[in-house]
């Protein structure tokens, strides 16, 4: 028969017993918008769920318009963020952060608004346009001035 030492089996039980009473679900975790969503811009998606035991993996669907699973390597599962790059007006809709892990769930969610703000065709525009206005008043006071 083996004989363990006392505080052994001491120190063997209170780990068992602080690790399993100590799990602990997902809190309410917090969704965040980083970037400008503006048509053709990127923007990323983040979730965050502080005190879990274990720690938690991060899911992102989006629920409206229509239903879409995000997958690697738009997806960091880890630290909860979503990388939406080229952003078109479809890419609007209500996205849906889950995190989980073997005690619970919780989930946040952002509503994403694409924009169409100004092109970069109509800024080129506007600034050319700006310049050639210049040049064309710079030419009349020189032309005046010569009169005068």
């Amino acid at each position: 028969m083996i004989s363990l030492p006392g505080p052994l089996v001491t120190n063997l039980l209170r780990f068992l017993f602080l690790g399993l009473s100590a799990l602990v679900p997902p809190a309410p975790p917090s969704c965040r918008l980083q970037g400008v969503p503006r048509v053709g811009a990127n923007v990323t998606l983040s979730c965050q769920s502080p005190r879990s035991k274990p720690a938690v993996q991060y899911q992102w669907d989006r629920q409206l318009p229509s239903f879409q699973t995000f997958f690697a390597p738009a997806l960091d599962v880890i630290r909860g963020s979503l990388s939406l790059t080229n952003l078109s007006s479809s890419m609007a809709g209500v996205y849906v952060c889950k995190a989980h892990n073997e005690v619970g769930t919780a989930q946040c969610n952002v509503t994403l608004e694409v924009s169409t703000g100004p092109g970069a065709a109509v800024v080129a525009g506007a600034v050319v346009g700006t310049l050639v206005g210049l040049g064309l008043l710079a030419g009349l006071v020189l032309l005046y001035h010569r009169r005068g």
